[in-house]
């Protein structure tokens, strides 16, 4: 076996130093791609900078012998027996033990440097950058560590507990400090045998409230990554995803089964590990193998999202859950399919026995013997043996045991007295052996198996350490019931009630604190305070800053009378009893005002967010996923009822868009009890103008000049927006030269010419060839758009979320201009009417108007939101139209000014507009679709399809096509009258695409997250499907033929992969009278002519153009194909 840990690690960097080792993600776009070389390079570095610094001088103390023989000859009394701690772990000398070095940086390859760099001859300490200052000097004074490697950015800190700096460094770039502590306290293990071996110190929380620190040797955790590397089946292609905090000693077993098989670690930052929507994306794109989890962490992902990790292409092998009690058999089941082949594995054991002790690989392909759900809590076992074992089969029935031990491991369910115990009897789980010794600093109590003659495996000289669990033992298994003392864990985290106590009790205003769990396992604090003036908030003020946030209790509460029972003691069920009851809301007394006030209160005291601002985002504003279930459950109390979604759009949504859902239900709830509020006067009036036989849901909206303002920093209001102009265009030596009359531009609505004649396409392309590619750093969602000028010099023009937009050369792929704007780019851009500039919306809350020769802004427009909606360039006045996330339609000028704008709803601007004679008309993401005068910005109608509408608006003969959210796919004539409503089987948030081909038959094209494409003739009707293998986002580009019973599409699916596909009319258009168009639907043929991939997701819309396909990818790349036929 290799010597320690680092081994491992430099046995894969001389086999593979060119191999990916490490992927860290700190956002959900950036990939930071580490190889081995490139680690062991850095790791060397630290190595180095420890090695120098030891030079400089060491002070070896050698400790007496007298109080070497008291600390480990003391006797503990433990259930009436005594337990000694064996002699031969005292050493002889200190000259050549570890020492402790800790760590303080972010989580990522420079803590993972440090990390092995440390190793090579001492052992580390993580230290959370996110902890207290409380918390830090305590863990500091008990460890001492004799050095600390400090990410600069966090010196500020800590400089009162830090003393001397004795050197600078760097490490991938990032400036550290080498800190050594000013303190001539010595670690309680210094001179012990444990210091020769050691490889790291974590530390944990005690059922006492006493913090423990564990001082694991490199003998005692290696066989833990030796066993489960062989039993994953871990090799050099797979991929690791470390799903646990640096000071959570499962992210130890994540790192070292990576560096021993010579496989890549996935890492992402705490904050991306918070965020399901965001995780999974981060995990498919980097084919993430094995996965080592809490039950917690997958729960959060939601059915759905589970469905897509154990997809039938899913790349993940191993799944293993660890950390908590296993999920019920039935749940798993509900995660799986009968063909998905991925491994699941219940993982035991705890830190002061390094990490896992067991491991049981679960099998969930036969019935469950018992529907029944019987849980722990409200089971009694029965007196008479029959009974109880009765009861146990159902019990067990839905569990999973801990599995068989690992090497060198003993796993025992011992009884009060210390004894094994029977089938079918309870009592507490040991774990331990020989080889598992950790070091616990708190003087932990521990059975030696040599003295204790009541456990039978004396000839086994092992040490056992009580787990704090209750476990069962049914027909050999050991199946584990929960835990024994007052601990609760938290994704994995244990949290001591009595630390919590223990910390209210210190407050000078606490009289006295108790700390309960309560029915719904919510960790209650109540405290005690004669002063009038306490209050809750008080509290928490006091809590949040001594406490880390995994830590903090549910709910807190300030009483003024402690109830007592007949013992003496503090009654329990009394207690709980005076909680503030949940109850419904009083609607006549209820109004804005109040849940306005309740949402923001409860968002600044669970979201740990002082200032808010409409676009926060909880988890980034501090919340984990624990307080965004509380922040629902206490919302849902206050309301009265439970509001579906709300989760979802609370931890991957905005502060405002959880308030519009929340408002929105209110609403909708007030509306069908027909309660009339007080307020009722200042809400929207919604009333039917118009319908048709087919539905009465199409509502039009008055003109709202009181629409409610939910805080003062949320924009209502822009008569008028600002322009920042940087030259005049009006300047002759500005005019550029590509001012052209003769003009051809391609985007995903089609190809607009400008005095040329339009492209035709004679040929089935079936090959295509790479021409080029160009990388702008970070994905591109943004769909790029082509301008040809006088049918000879042509460019593309892109953006990307690193904030980069590029004018390209369409030929070469040569960058013409590159330039960088004040934030992430989603908006695809619009070339101006005389083809001179390019509009594009960001990020920042602006539209640039860039100059197409050189790149230089000419003007910006700020508004008050994000700019995701693509501008339109309006053919007859030269002036572009664009929505705005701050809920306003804007019309500027060809110069930047404002001409007008206007608020057509409560809901944001996502899609483009589109404009047609004297009307422009736009849709919302609160599903309003709206028809407003170009000229003077005026509402002419307003109507709702209750659902948001991504989907940008498309023009055709009779009016306007578009689809929302929910998958229905509506026209609409320029009078707001519908004309007709297709339903598909899934999410759109693709833009039609209209072609009308020479006969004048029109077709439009849209695509679907049921992995379709719908090809709808002029009345709705659908005419031909594509089938797709993954959800498609992307609008589908359409181009005609010489035949005029034939077109072609180009395809995007979000897996990567793009299609051309043929799709033959003949027989199912009648060209004689195109508006009925389709005779016979069965009679379309779909032929695929083309497939392809590239390397990331596809969400950007394809560009044709003179057989060249333009493609925007999520891993950073524009590409340009030229299709061979």
């Amino acid at each position: 076996m290799a010597r320690n840990l680092a081994t491992f690690f430099h046995v894969e960097a001389t086999k593979h130093p060119q191999s990916l080792a490490l992927t860290y993600c700190q956002d959900e776009v950036s990939e930071r791609r580490i190889t081995y070389r490139e680690l062991e390079g850095e790791a060397s570095e630290v190595a180095r900078i420890l090695c120098e610094g030891d030079t400089q001088g060491k002070q070896t103390e050698m400790l007496s012998l007298t109080s070497l023989k008291q600390r480990t000859q003391s006797k503990e009394v433990f259930n009436g027996k005594q337990s000694v701690v064996c002699e031969g772990l005292v050493s002889q000398g200190v000259e050549d033990q570890t020492t402790v070095i800790g760590i303080l940086c972010s989580s990522g390859p420079e803590a993972v440097a440090c990390i092995l760099g440390i190793l090579e001859k001492n052992a580390y300490l993580y230290i959370a950058p996110e902890c207290t200052k409380r918390e830090l000097t305590s863990l500091l004074l008990r460890v001492c560590p004799r050095k600390i490697l400090v990410e600069e950015k966090y010196m500020k800190y800590f400089n009162e507990i830090f003393s001397d700096v004795v050197g600078s460094f760097d490490i991938f770039e990032t400036h550290f400090k080498l800190v050594s502590l000013n303190s001539e306290k010595e670690s309680a293990f210094k001179g012990m045998q444990v210091m020769k071996e050691l490889a790291y110190v974590i530390p944990t929380s005690g059922s006492t409230g006493v913090p423990k620190y564990v001082y694991v040797p490199h003998r005692c955790i290696m066989p833990n990554v030796v066993d489960l590397v062989a039993m994953f089946g871990v090799g050099p292609e797979d991929c690791i995803f470390c799903a646990a905090p640096l000071t959570f000693d499962p992210s130890v077993v994540d790192l070292f089964m990576a560096f021993k098989a010579g496989a890549k670690l996935l890492m992402v930052s705490p904050q991306l590990l918070k965020i399901p929507s965001l995780l999974l994306p981060i995990m498919v794109r980097n084919k993430m193998t094995i996965l080592q989890a809490t039950p917690t962490l997958m729960l959060s992902f939601g059915r759905e999202r589970l469905q897509k990790i154990f997809a039938d292409n899913s790349h993940l092998k191993v799944l293993a859950l660890g950390g908590e009690i296993f999920p019920k058999l039935s749940l798993i089941k509900q995660w799986l399919k009968k063909t998905c082949k991925v491994r699941i594995f219940n993982l035991y054991g705890i830190t002061e026995v390094s990490c896992w002790a067991s491991a049981a690989e679960v099998t969930v392909e036969e019935p469950l013997a018992s529907s029944k759900q019987i849980t722990t809590d409200n089971v009694k076992i029965p007196s008479s043996s029959d009974e109880q074992l009765n009861t146990l089969e159902c019990m067990c029935t839905d569990m999973t045991p801990v599995g068989k031990a690992l090497s060198s491991t003993i796993i025992k369910v011992l009884s009060e007295k210390g004894e094994e115990v029977g089938e079918g009897r309870e009592g507490e789980i040991y774990i331990g052996g020989s080889e598992r010794i950790c070091w616990v600093d708190d003087g932990s109590v521990v059975f030696n198996d040599k003295e204790d003659s009541d456990v039978k495996t004396r000839q086994i000289q092992s040490i056992l350490r009580p787990t704090g669990d209750r476990g069962i033992l049914k027909n050999g298994k050991i199946y584990c019931l929960g835990r024994l003392d007052r601990q609760v864990k938290r994704s994995g985290q244990k949290v001591s009630l009595a630390e919590i106590e223990r910390l209210c009790k210190s407050y000078t205003y606490v009289d006295a604190c108790h700390v309960v769990l309560d029915n719904k396992d919510k960790i209650i604090a109540f405290v005690f305070s004669h002063l009038q003036e306490i209050s809750e908030e008080v509290v928490w003020k006091d809590l949040k800053r001594n406490l880390s946030e995994w830590k903090l209790p549910d709910n807190v509460i300030v009483v003024k009378e402690v109830p007592f029972n007949k013992h003496g003691k503090v009654d329990i069920d009394q207690l709980l009893s005076t909680r503030p009851q949940s109850s419904t809301v009083n609607y006549n007394n209820f109004n804005h005002q109040s849940l306005e006030i309740f949402y923001k209160d409860l968002w600044k005291r669970i979201g740990k967010s002082k200032n808010i601002n409409p676009r926060d985002n909880f988890i980034k504003c501090g919340g984990n996923s624990l307080n965004a279930v509380q922040f629902t459950e206490e919302l849902g109390i206050f309301l009265g009822c439970e509001i579906p979604n709300l989760l979802d759009v609370l931890l991957n949504g905005t502060f405002l868009e959880t308030y519009q859902l929340v408002r929105k239900y209110h609403h909708s709830r007030k509306s069908i009890d027909n309660i009339d509020n007080s307020h009722s006067e200042t809400r929207k009036k919604i009333k039917s103008e118009y319908s048709d036989s087919q539905s009465s849901q199409d509502i039009r909206v008055k003109d709202d000049k009181e629409s409610y303002r939910l805080y003062n920093d949320i924009p209502t209001s822009h008569s008028q927006g600002i322009t920042q102009k940087y030259y005049s265009l009006d300047k002759e030596d500005r005019v550029p030269r590509y001012n052209s009359t003769s003009l051809t531009v391609v985007s995903r609505r089609g190809v607009n010419n400008r005095g040329t004649s339009p492209p035709k396409y004679t040929t089935v392309p079936y090959s295509v060839n790479l021409e080029w590619k160009y990388n702008l750093g970070k994905c591109i969602d943004s769909t790029p758009v082509v301008v040809e000028y006088n049918s000879a010099e042509a460019f593309v023009c892109v953006g990307s979320h690193s904030h980069k937009f590029a004018c390209i050369d369409v030929i070469t792929g040569t960058e013409r201009w590159c330039v960088v704007l004040g934030g992430r780019i989603e908006s695809s851009p619009s070339i101006s009417r005389d083809g001179g500039y390019v509009y594009v919306g960001c990020y920042d809350g602006c539209l640039y108007c860039t100059c197409v020769e050189d790149g230089c802004i000419a003007w910006k427009f700020e508004t008050g939101g994000e700019v995701k909606s693509s501008p339109v360039v309006d053919e007859e006045t030269g002036c572009v139209i664009f929505g705005s996330h701050d809920k306003r339609l804007y019309c500027l000028t060809a110069d930047g000014e404002l001409e007008w704008s206007v608020k057509v709803s409560d809901g944001s601007i996502f899609s483009s507009p589109c404009i047609s004679g004297d009307s422009v008309y736009v849709a919302t993401l609160d599903g309003i679709i709206s028809g407003v005068n170009k000229t003077t910005g005026s509402i002419n109608w307003r109507l709702s399809v209750n659902k948001p509408v991504f989907s940008s608006l498309a023009l055709y003969s009779k009016g306007i096509i578009f689809g929302n959210v929910i998958g229905e796919i509506f026209s609409y004539s320029s009078s707001g009258l519908r004309l007709w409503k297709f339903e598909t089987k899934g999410n759109v948030f693709s833009s039609p695409f209209v072609l009308q081909l020479d006969n004048g038959v029109e077709v439009v094209g849209v695509g679907c997250h049921d992995h379709s494409v719908y090809f709808l003739n002029a009345v709705g009707e659908k005419i031909a499907q594509y089938s797709g293998s993954s959800p498609i986002y992307a609008t589908p580009f359409l181009f005609s033929l010489d035949d005029q019973k034939a077109f072609r599409a180009v395809i995007c699916e979000t897996s990567g992969k793009f299609s051309i596909i043929h799709i033959n009319l003949h027989g199912a258009v009648d060209t004689d009278t195109p508006v009925s168009s389709v005779t016979t639907v069965s009679e379309a043929h779909v032929e695929t002519v083309l497939e392809s991939k590239v390397n990331g997701e596809l969400f950007a819309s394809p560009i044709l153009f003179r057989n060249r396909l333009y493609i925007g990818c999520r891993d950073d790349f524009i590409y340009s194909f030229n299709l061979l036929s």
